[in-house]
């Protein structure tokens, strides 16, 4: 007859792990059993044959207390589990151990293996999976995971006697988003030598490589190409309508020049999608503008090609039209609809025009008191009135033909900065102009 034995290991927030009471009995805690079956409850993400693996389990090997926790702490510390606590079922000398876990909620974070040009990604990946079989090319946050692949990239690079130290760090862009577990071979000099594009038509491969020559003779990082690609050369094949280009990166190959110590060939893969022409805008939220007063300072009219360059400085002149009638804090989500049919794109604007700002004092400093004055003089926008945010710029401008012999005692000074304050209880804006 069966019995159900127990063992309880949690691990807390802080790693703490806590263990509760033995899972054999006093009188059978040094007593062997052959292990006829192995049970998850709780697995969500990852396979049975996966978290097995992880365990170092094998069906048909002999288990004790000892042999029971080592396994349940070799799961813990993958990082994988939140809860976890096993039981075991004994049918004469054979048992059955059944897992029951609770899976961290957190998604697994990306791996990004730099720059291991030495290697190809499924190498690198059958490496790690020789010692972490439930290597999936992410890991969580947290657990010592990242340690343990790290130990195996450094000990990959001594069996080959590559030079360099692997280094890890976690990464995420500016608002915390994006994270990525990156590792990379620090000492060890990897120069980019040869720069190669495919898949480009809309743009020549000639003009693509002429943007991209402050890539040549530095030291090759994927992440670092991959991100110039999508940012400096996309930003060429928005600007002419290929609003959905992107680039990705062919594996990299060592370069075959004798010049090149250690150099790397890259190959960037252009994927252009169509080139997309305006169709209109849509807009909500407006009360300030009409539609047609939002249409003409956008200045895109249909059928022309949707250059991302004028969207942009159309959007921009809609916010500026917002901030010259006081609305300062004006904003624009702009949400592209794409028709693919027809090679057209309809943007979709909503507009935050938030509160109106009215003028409020105005304080020019580092001039002489006299000069001070004739500066506040012709400063025409009055206390009250509704704030222009661009009157400043209209300001300067005016100052030479209108009054030069102001403008000639104002140009002994090299430096004017303006800033603009606003109180959003009283709703306006106090300016100081300070002369250096």
């Amino acid at each position: 007859m069966s019995f159900p034995r127990y063992r309880f290991l949690v691990i807390a927030l802080l790693t703490f792990l806590a263990i509760a009471p033995c899972a054999f009995s006093q009188s059978q805690g040094a007593k062997s059993l052959q292990l006829a079956r192995i049970e998850f409850e709780g697995l969500k993400r990852y396979t049975r044959e996966q978290i097995i693996e992880a365990s170092g389990l094998k069906v048909g090997q002999t288990v004790n207390e000892t042999v029971l926790d080592e396994a349940a702490n070799r799961l813990l510390q993958t990082g994988f589990f939140k809860n976890m606590n096993y039981r075991v079922r004994a049918k004469g000398d054979q048992a059955t151990v059944t897992f029951q876990v609770e899976e961290k909620a957190d998604k697994g974070v990306p791996i990004v293996l730099d720059n291991f040009v030495w290697f190809t990604d499924e190498e690198l990946a059958n490496a790690i999976r020789g010692e972490i079989p439930s290597y999936d090319g992410t890991a969580l946050e947290t657990g010592n995971l990242t340690e343990k692949i790290k130990a195996i990239l450094q000990r990959l690079l001594q069996e080959k006697k590559l030079a360099g130290q692997v280094e890890y760090m976690s990464s995420a862009n500016e608002a915390g988003g994006n994270p990525e577990h990156v590792f990379s071979i620090e000492g060890v000099k990897i120069p980019i030598c040869e720069l190669s594009f495919t898949g480009a038509a809309g743009i020549t491969a000639d003009e693509l490589k002429q943007n991209s020559k402050s890539l040549f003779n530095q030291d090759y990082s994927r992440r670092f190409v991959v991100g110039f690609a999508n940012s400096a050369l996309r930003s060429l094949y928005r600007q002419r309508g290929y609003l959905r280009a992107n680039f990705s990166e062919a594996p990299v190959k060592l370069a075959a020049a004798s010049n090149c110590q250690n150099g790397v060939a890259v190959m960037l893969v252009a994927e252009e999608g169509l080139q997309y022409s305006w169709d209109k805008a849509l807009w909500t939220d407006n009360t300030i503008f009409t539609v047609q007063q939002l249409d003409t300072a956008m200045s895109m009219k249909a059928g022309e090609v949707a250059s991302s360059a004028k969207i942009d400085k159309g959007v921009h002149e809609v916010e500026e039209a917002y901030g010259k009638q006081g609305y300062i804090n004006a904003r624009l989500r702009a949400v592209p609809e794409f028709d693919d049919a027809n090679k057209r794109v309809t943007y979709r604007f909503n507009i935050k025009e938030g509160p109106q700002y009215r003028m409020g004092t105005l304080k020019v400093t580092g001039l002489p008191e006299e000069l001070a004055k004739r500066v506040t003089n012709k400063w025409k926008l009055a206390p009250g009135a509704i704030f222009d945010a661009s009157y400043d710029r209209e300001f300067f401008r005016s100052l030479g033909p209108n009054d030069r012999e102001l403008a000639q005692a104002l140009s002994k000074f090299s430096k004017t900065e303006v800033e603009s304050k606003p109180d959003k209880d009283k709703l306006t804006v106090d300016v100081t102009i300070n002369f250096k």
